[in-house]
């Protein structure tokens, strides 16, 4: 297959996948139908067909969307930036990346409560924290490098930290009242403490 071809359909499944998310934004994980990502992407469920076979497929593809995303804003995270700073900006960058494609934040919360019934997701879900925390621990490494982070830091718990931080402030946007800032200063006084109690 020429790579145009395959950039047209990775294009046109990257289009299938921020639809789906838009529905499932709206309808919720289960009752939003192929016919209906369909209509949101504005092509007959006979094509859509022809990229994704079921909604189950479309699901797994939007894990695994958003995990790229998030593990391509971590190893990027340390461009320009110290490390706390770093932090923030990757969950205010996932957050206004999704405001701009009309995606909920409360398709976090959707996902993770039927990951508790549906051992799919729960895996899926479980994949995508796995991922997120290699590229996390890579970056604490480089932050640790670079002078950013005490060197004899509990790399793991302050990995797993992160992650529940980040996992809690997604959360808790789906409130659209959230004084954001509010936590992100709190954020930020537990991280720099974190990150410099130990230095020697």
């Amino acid at each position: 297959m020429r790579k145009v071809d395959e950039e047209k359909i990775r294009q046109k499944r990257l289009h299938i996948i921020r639809s789906a998310m838009r529905c499932f934004s709206r309808q919720g994980l289960l009752a939003a139908s192929l016919n209906d990502i369909a209509k949101e992407a504005k092509m007959s469920a006979g094509l859509l067909y022809y990229y994704f076979k079921s909604k189950d497929l479309i699901i797994e593809a939007a894990f695994e969307y958003t995990t790229d995303e998030t593990i391509d804003l971590i190893e990027h995270m340390l461009d320009r930036r110290n490390f706390v700073d770093a932090v923030l900006s990757v969950s205010e960058d996932a957050a206004r990346e999704r405001a701009e494609l009309q995606i909920s934040p409360g398709l976090h919360l959707e996902f993770n409560a039927e990951g508790a019934r549906n051992p799919v997701i729960r895996e899926l879900l479980q994949r995508r924290i796995g991922a997120v925390a290699k590229a996390l621990a890579a970056a604490v490494d480089r932050a640790i490098a670079a002078g950013q982070v005490a060197p004899n830091v509990d790399k793991k718990t302050l990995v797993d930290g992160i992650s529940l931080l980040w996992t809690g402030l997604a959360t808790m946007r789906a409130d659209p009242k959230l004084d954001v800032s509010r936590y992100q200063a709190a954020m930020r006084e537990v991280l720099t403490t974190w990150t410099s109690a130990n230095r020697q």
